[in-house]
């Protein structure tokens, strides 16, 4: 049951993650 868990906040982490290079490709390209 945990391993669910932390599976669905890692892969809703992981969705953030992309839309925020994707509306920021500056961004991401700056900070790394």
């Amino acid at each position: 049951m945990q391993a669910c868990h932390n599976q669905s906040q890692l892969m809703r982490s992981n969705i953030l993650y992309i839309i925020k290079i994707y509306l920021h490709p500056k961004y991401f390209v700056d900070t790394h």
